[in-house]
């Protein structure tokens, strides 16, 4: 459809004064779309089919024994259903061999996303950090998801921390004295939003740790030296982030306050309520 014109191929009178926004409908929502892709508003999912945590965690373990070294090649969103997380998930989850993030969606559907084993992006290979590589496009769009969704308002972020070695790079083999890495990593601070996320966490095979910036002032003060804190055992620098007040709490699976931190996942409680029932302030 066009705009319509005189005889003299010129654009009616009454064109203007009615509006392009009826006469020239369709070519306005053409290039509605058009913004939309080039922006990447057009892809981000919209979520219509939801699985309980149980059941996400399941289809996650059966695409890892598909390879032989327990990899998601493919990377796909796992959209959870509002009120199925359990303790025992929570549990299942904080022990996976790869990461798996979980943000909500703008529908406020949790959305699971699958990940590489040692690191919050995508399936990357082992040997390179170049996110810009054309092979790398698929894995770049979809870790664009991932970051897109930090744009609106969340009342948590979640995510496991896969064991690694003990002593070895990042590209060295999984299983050979493992450890839990239970402090933030620069990266998880550094993307940690101040007022769109209200609580961060961090799932363990043993507990959920909850960690927060008072404000932006909190976060550049505390994240001043890089390389220091890069260069710190885990212990050393959860110790720093309990002093300087960015750990909220870490609540082991035994603890019963376990229960509110489940409450406000499922959306039971706000996190203002949650907050008084961990730490009572």
């Amino acid at each position: 459809m066009s705009c319509p014109r005189n005889k003299n191929g010129r654009r009616s009178d009454w064109f203007y004064t009615i509006g392009a926004n009826i006469i020239c409908m369709a070519s306005f929502e053409k290039f509605v779309q058009q913004v939309k892709k080039l922006s990447g508003f057009e892809r981000i999912p919209q979520h219509t089919h939801k699985v309980a945590l149980s059941s996400a965690l399941e289809t996650v373990s059966s695409e890892l024994t598909k390879t032989p070294d327990r990899r998601i090649r493919t990377p796909f969103d796992l959209p959870i259903a509002k009120g199925s997380i359990k303790k025992e998930d929570l549990e299942k989850w904080g022990v996976q061999p790869i990461e798996l993030g979980g943000l909500h969606d703008r529908d406020g559907t949790l959305i699971v996303s699958t990940g590489h084993p040692v690191s919050t992006g995508y399936d990357w290979p082992d040997n390179t950090y170049d996110l810009y590589s054309p092979s790398q496009k698929f894995a770049r769009d979809a870790n664009y998801l991932a970051d897109k969704r930090r744009d609106y308002k969340q009342p948590f972020h979640i995510h496991n921390h896969p064991p690694t070695p003990e002593a070895s790079s990042r590209s060295g083999p999984i299983g050979r004295i493992e450890r839990e890495r239970a402090a933030p990593s620069w990266s998880d601070l550094i993307h940690s939003p101040v007022e769109l996320i209200m609580a961060d966490m961090i799932l363990t095979k043993s507990s959920v740790i909850l960690y927060k910036f008072k404000s932006y002032e909190h976060k550049r003060e505390v994240l001043s030296d890089k390389q220091a804190y890069q260069e710190n055992s885990m212990t050393e620098n959860l110790n720093m982030l309990r002093s300087r007040e960015v750990i909220i709490a870490e609540i082991p699976f035994s603890d019963p306050r376990i229960n509110a931190v489940l409450d406000f996942m499922n959306g039971v409680t706000t996190w203002e309520e949650t907050r008084q029932k961990i730490v009572g302030t």
